[in-house]
């Protein structure tokens, strides 16, 4: 599966995680403030799924669990 963040028409690749994995990654600066973003799920010969807009401070985290079936991921901000 591959991690994608989207802002506007910029799509930036994240990560890539097999099943099973967890994993962090730092988001770049450019995604905070402003419009927001959405984070992208592109598991390999699936369909994507896409976060809600997110709009993120300085020193916040996102926790995403993506599920088998992705509509029922979970996702957290602190």
């Amino acid at each position: 599966m591959r991690i994608y963040a989207l802002r506007g028409s910029d799509r930036r690749r994240l990560l890539s995680l097999t099943s099973m994995r967890s994993d962090s990654v730092a988001l770049p600066g450019n995604l905070l403030g402003g419009s927001g973003f959405r984070l992208i799920a592109d598991p390999v010969g699936a369909d994507s799924h896409r976060s809600r807009i997110l709009h993120l401070r300085p020193g916040q985290s996102v926790w995403w669990r993506l599920e088998n079936v992705l509509s029922q991921s979970t996702l957290w901000i602190h």
